[in-house]
């Protein structure tokens, strides 16, 4: 969002508020409320202004600093039981934490972040935008498990974009963990392989799989001795596969493989005669030689 757009929704909100302040409370309170809310739309500007600037740390401390001023007119809006005031005091806490956390989470302070976005939340369960971004800086922090819950939490509240970054992210991830795994050697070991599937199996507990998620499946089984599943899985993939043929190339590599460890040369020549492109090439053409 352009900071500059924040600052005028700041104040346009707060006009509705001030009228009905003025309707209802007398002008010592009115006086009181409003300058309490000034001080704190007036460090936000500061707070935008660093943001502006990428002055990431400046701008988490100010936005913290008017956290706590609106605090102080929520507060005061609630002692008059006031519900505008209660209510704009709210959404201002949380935006302001909120802000807050983006700012410290580029400058790495992740931590930080975390407090932040944590604090957001406790104003607004509801806030799928701090959900992801809490997941986002405990997945920064090495804090990936702890970050799923959140992740799941953006996935059913968020809008569309933020559903499919929220899926997108934790599919990414699993799929990181399985193949780091599986690259360790050409041959992976069984132990290996079956920590991949591990993470295989538990992405699914989040998220579809894709057809990656298909294909490192498949690589799994092939090094398990696990043929049929291999051949299962590479042809799923394959059904749903939309990429380029370069990288269509390495699941009909691990298929061709896989039909070759059980003997069916036919098959496997078809998949390796589509294995032959970029770098998977040279592989395919060395096994299409021991089938000669």
């Amino acid at each position: 969002m352009n900071p500059l757009i924040f600052t005028r929704s700041l104040f346009v909100a707060f006009a509705a508020v001030l009228l009905s302040i003025a309707l209802v409370l007398p002008a010592q309170a009115q006086e009181d409320l409003g300058a309490l809310y000034n001080e704190a739309a007036q460090v936000a500007q500061q707070a935008q202004q660093a943001q502006q600037n990428q002055e990431h740390a400046q701008a988490r401390q100010l936005y913290a600093e008017a956290h706590e001023k609106i605090v102080a007119f929520w507060e005061l809006g609630q002692e008059m039981e006031h519900d505008g005031a209660i209510a704009e005091g709210r959404r201002l806490a949380t935006q302001f934490q909120f802000r807050a956390g983006l700012m410290a989470d580029r400058a790495e302070d992740y931590d930080q972040a975390i407090e932040h976005f944590t604090q957001a939340l406790e104003y607004n369960d509801e806030h799928s935008r701090a959900y992801l971004a809490k997941a986002e800086a405990l997945r920064k922090s090495d804090r990936f498990d702890e970050g799923l819950e959140f992740y799941q939490l953006a996935i059913e509240t968020g809008d569309t974009e933020e559903q499919r970054t929220a899926e997108r992210t934790v599919r990414s991830q699993f799929h990181f963990l399985a193949s780091s795994r599986l690259g360790e050697s050409e041959s992976p070991s069984r132990s290996a392989a079956n920590e991949a599937l591990s993470h295989l199996e538990r992405l699914q507990d989040y998220v579809e799989p894709n057809a990656n998620t298909f294909y490192y499946m498949a690589v799994a089984h092939e090094a398990l001795g696990n043929y049929d599943e291999a051949i299962s899985m590479a042809s799923q993939a394959l059904d749903i596969f939309t990429g380029s043929r370069s990288d269509r190339a390495r699941i009909h590599l691990v298929r061709g493989e896989a039909y070759m460890a059980q003997g069916d040369t036919q098959q496997a020549r078809s998949d390796l005669e589509e294995a032959m492109v970029g770098e998977y090439r040279q592989r395919a053409e060395a096994l299409m030689e021991q089938l000669s």
